[in-house]
């Protein structure tokens, strides 16, 4: 059963972009924290794309519930060839902050990388949080939101 919004910019049948949250940890303590993820066209950078997505994302996961938003990101202190920490700036603009760095966990692209993860916070910690909702059962919720984003 899907539990978690999926996102996807879609312009003359291209996709230009998308953004999902998946589980942060599966037991139950972590209930109200996700992983947040989100790829765009690279042709299709900087003109807001991203940002519309990734706000759309986090307004659904307000209404499931959802009070931390944690996103794993590839990181290098070195000028690279295939990755330029433009994702990590992005993140930070739109109100996440580092939380954690880990030194060449990562390897891809015949190289080792570094991982940073940043968090945001996007809700009230009570002492007795209301129950996570999955993303099934507030589709009327979400169909205002993606009304409201047109």
């Amino acid at each position: 059963m899907k539990k978690y919004p999926y996102i996807v910019a879609v312009e003359d049948n291209r996709i230009l972009g998308y953004a999902y949250a998946s589980a942060f940890k599966e037991r139950a303590a972590y209930s109200w924290a996700v992983e947040t993820t989100v790829y765009l066209d690279q042709h299709c950078r900087g003109k807001g794309i991203g940002r519309k997505i990734y706000l759309t994302l986090e307004n659904i996961l307000r209404c499931q519930n959802i009070m931390n938003l944690n996103a794993c990101i590839a990181y290098t202190d070195d000028k690279d060839a295939y990755l330029n920490n433009t994702s990590s700036a992005f993140h930070e603009h739109l109100g996440y902050t580092k939380v954690a760095h880990f030194k060449k966990c990562g390897y891809k692209f015949n190289a080792w990388y570094d991982m940073v993860w940043m968090e945001k916070i996007i809700g009230e910690h009570p002492e007795k949080p209301e129950p996570f909702i999955s993303i099934t059962e507030i589709e009327a919720k979400i169909n205002n939101i993606l009304d409201g984003n047109k």
